[in-house]
């Protein structure tokens, strides 16, 4: 993601993208300076970043990157039926990759999904066409 990302000051740096919180583009996102991993780039509000105000610095996107970033979601559904052909149908016509598919059991059924997608927007507008599907509880974030 070195291409993806532009760190303040560092022209040749490592760069990756912190697995606790993945970050897609447009996420408003910080560095953390890593002993001998170069900088892991995190949601400013990632969780693991706080009460630390040393090693970080300053990051953007390049906003000409189209490397496809992944996502965690977790899809809380009532279980009344096996709805995972309306969940990839929404997938394919959001142009959003999934990658995995496993079953959970929450008071009914739920899913935990990991995706590819572009960017925040494109993140988001998956989510939505989730949360209007009439067996959809609920859509979250898995962080």
């Amino acid at each position: 993601y070195k291409k993806d990302i532009i760190v303040d000051g560092c022209d040749d740096i490592l760069v990756s993208l912190a697995e606790c919180c993945h970050p897609v583009k447009g996420d408003e996102i910080i560095g953390y300076i890593t002993k001998g991993n170069g900088v892991s780039i995190h949601k400013r509000s990632c969780i693991n970043l706080k009460g630390i105000d040393t090693r970080l610095i300053n990051v953007s996107w390049n906003e000409s990157s189209e490397s496809d970033y992944i996502s965690k979601l977790k899809v809380y559904t009532d279980g009344m039926n096996d709805n995972l052909l309306s969940i990839v149908t929404s997938a394919s016509m959001k142009n959003v990759i999934i990658s995995s598919i496993n079953e959970f059991n929450s008071n009914g059924k739920g899913y935990n999904i990991i995706i590819k997608v572009k960017d925040k927007n494109n993140l988001e507008n998956f989510k939505e066409s989730l949360r209007i599907l009439p067996f959809v509880i609920k859509v979250e974030l898995d962080n």
